[in-house]
């Protein structure tokens, strides 16, 4: 067999996980080509997965000083260093590679694996975002189990969504026989649908417990429906001549994972991983193995279990890397993030938190809050106006949207903001949306910047109606922040006018945020405690922090920005944000000047935040980052510059300067 034919039967072998074959392959295939380096990385690989990590190591270092100029000998060392628990080695040599490869992705997947081994996940995984994704089996599999094990450290098993509920019995169900009702269940169960499969196979087993693998089912169809004890429950009663014995292993594991009984678990899917001769289960069985194993701690021993994963299902592996990525608010889900339930009643959708739900759905938005009074868009009879636990705010100056306080069942209070448009299309179109996602994806924003740890106020519901086809109006409820106020009235100091001086003037667009509006009642003895350098500091570390998480806000400005009692600060005004997974320096400072022009604007400089204080606030922002710090005078003279063009553009609308 020539030396080609050998090394693709050690590939083989190595892709399968049988690395005692693959080494004798590859073996043969050196001995007949000394000179490939194909065949000298893959028995450096091969003797790495046999467990002789050493010789790999000198094999790769071998090859390196053979050929110095190829960049894959110095990062597959990197990697199999980074697999080893070597890091500072491994950093070693994946930077040496990288030199010799500029943007070589498996450099930087490796690099990210180093970073995650060192305890960081979530700035590794949105470099790689930004970056570029590998698509080496290999590396991506070691990353999927630190992320893994990530979720585990913070959500413990119950990372698959919140499982949907079992609908009520239907009388005219009653009729059929068992046999169909079991057909039938089977049917929506294949087809996704386990809360009406639930019903189905559950009136089938009161009319005849005795049919073939009927709890088999039953139990399928309970873990689906997170019930996974009474899952357990009807797959013991299965025996060992049951058909669907390896998904029956697969449920019993899955369900056990679920419980936090990981031994047993273990056991499980051992057993399915046995009864699936065929293969046909392979892809789940390898994610539960891992995901028990991470549990357990042995993260090391997952890995192998999430490259057979990728090797059989490589969208599946690639759609949970994404799901983390959700779960730890480095990526915005494509419907409602999770911990938060979607309820449809005609033409409204409520997206909510589930402990407010009720208290959502129980009242109606009264027509004081905006336009959409029951005349305009009516709900369901059921739901019952407004109560009077709910007291307005004061009245807003001009420009500004009405807004109503609501008591929560956890004993706090809420805002209702009515989602307007600003600018020149707020005064044409007023309050209506053609993108019926744009409240939703308010919400994503803010749960996923609350996720990365970024303060913002918690949005506990929006509502979204369509008035018209294609017309929506929309109210988001956030949580209240009592007693705080927004960086503009921190830096005007206590007014004579009292929380009035808070507000916002015409020159603030009409339903720009909700940044505002959430201070209006603060009081003004809380604007006398915040001195305007304590304030511009606390915006500073505050901007600092978002910018670090990604988030481009292109409005940026005084009123967006809240500053509570303690001196920590929220940022505010999400609809229009973006969530990058890494915010260039032109990004930042393009904000950082919006924010300068919007203190001019409302008339808070130069005093009392002049040029000096400016700088002060810049240096706060920089912190010790060295790369911020040798553009101050770059970004001092940028904002100057974008100033001045304003300046310009004031004087010719006739505006205020």
């Amino acid at each position: 067999m020539g030396a080609t034919a050998l090394l693709f039967r050690g590939q083989r072998a190595l892709r399968a996980g049988e690395p005692a074959k693959a080494l004798e392959a590859l073996d043969a295939a050196a001995g007949a080509t000394p000179d490939s380096p194909h065949v000298a990385l893959h028995r450096a690989l091969a003797l790495a997965d046999a467990g002789r990590l050493d010789e790999a190591l000198d094999g790769l270092n071998n090859a390196a000083k053979q050929w110095p100029a190829n960049p894959v000998f110095p990062l597959f060392r990197g990697g199999l260093l980074a697999e080893a628990d070597r890091l500072d080695e491994a950093a070693e040599a994946l930077h040496e590679a990288r030199k010799l490869s500029p943007g070589n992705l498996l450099a930087e997947a490796y690099l990210a694996l180093v970073a995650m081994r060192r305890g960081e996940v979530e700035r590794p995984l949105r470099h790689l975002a930004a970056v570029g994704m590998t698509d080496n089996s290999r590396a991506l599999a070691a990353i999927l189990a630190e992320a893994e094990a990530a979720l585990f450290r913070r959500f413990g098993p119950h990372t698959d969504g919140k499982p949907p509920a079992a609908p009520e019995p239907d009388e005219r169900l009653r009729r059929r026989s068992a046999t169909r009702l079991a057909a039938l269940g089977r049917s929506r169960l294949d087809h996704g649908d386990s809360p009406a499969a639930w019903l189905l196979l559950t009136l089938a087993a009161e009319k005849n417990p005795s049919l073939p693998d009927l709890f088999a089912w039953l139990g399928f169809a309970a873990h689906d429906l997170g019930r996974y004890e009474e899952a357990l429950a009807h797959l013991g009663r299965t025996g060992a001549w049951s058909q669907p014995l390896d998904a029956i292993h697969l449920h019993r594991g899955a369900c056990l994972y679920k419980l936090g009984r990981h031994a047993e678990a273990l056991e499980a899917l051992h057993a399915a991983q046995a009864a699936d001769s065929l293969g046909d289960y392979t892809a789940w069985i390898q994610l539960y193995l891992a995901r028990v194993l991470v549990a357990l701690g042995r993260v090391t021993e997952a890995r192998p279990h999430l490259r057979r994963l990728l090797d059989a299902e490589g969208d599946m592996a690639l759609a949970r890397l994404r799901q983390a990525r959700e779960l730890l608010g480095l990526a915005l889900p494509d419907s409602a993030p999770q911990g938060y339930d979607v309820i449809q009643e005609g033409r409204t959708t409520i997206v909510v938190k589930p402990p407010y739900a009720d208290a959502i759905r129980a009242r109606r938005l009264p027509s004081a809050v905006s336009p959409l009074s029951s005349a305009v868009c009516p709900l369901p009879s059921a739901v019952s106006p407004l109560p009077s636990a709910v007291s307005p705010l004061p009245s807003a100056p001009a420009g500004r949207a009405p807004m109503e306080r609501i008591a929560l069942p956890d004993g706090t209070t809420a805002l209702i903001r009515h989602c307007r448009r600003g600018g020149i299309f707020g005064r044409l179109l007023g309050d209506r949306h053609f993108n019926g996602s744009r409240f939703l994806r308010e919400i994503a924003v803010s749960d996923a910047l609350r996720r990365r740890g970024v303060p913002t106020p918690e949005i506990i519901a929006g509502i979204r109606r369509e008035t018209f086809p294609g017309v929506y109006r929309a109210e988001i409820i956030v949580r209240e922040i009592p007693h705080s106020l927004d960086l503009a009235a921190a830096l005007r100091g206590p007014s004579p006018c009292g929380t009035a001086a808070l507000g916002c003037g015409p020159s603030c667009s009409p339903g720009s945020g909700h940044a505002s509006r959430v201070t209006r009642h603060a009081t003004s003895a809380h604007a006398s405690r915040i001195t305007h350098h304590a304030a511009l500091a606390s915006a500073a570390r505050l901007i600092r922090q978002v910018h670090d998480a990604g988030l481009l806000h292109p409005d940026l400005n005084a009123r967006n920005i809240l500053l509570c009692p303690d001196g920590s600060a929220l940022i505010l005004d999400l609809d229009r944000a973006e969530l990058l997974d890494e915010l260039p320096l032109s990004g930042r400072f393009a904000a950082l000047a919006r924010l300068y022009r919007s203190l001019h604007k409302l008339g808070l400089a130069p005093d009392p935040v002049s040029d000096a204080d400016w700088a002060l606030f810049y240096d706060a922002y920089a912190g010790d980052d060295p790369l911020l710090l040798g553009h101050t005078d770059s970004f001092l003279a940028r904002c100057r510059r974008h100033l001045r063009r304003h300046k310009l553009w004031w004087r010719v609308v006739g505006r205020r300067c």
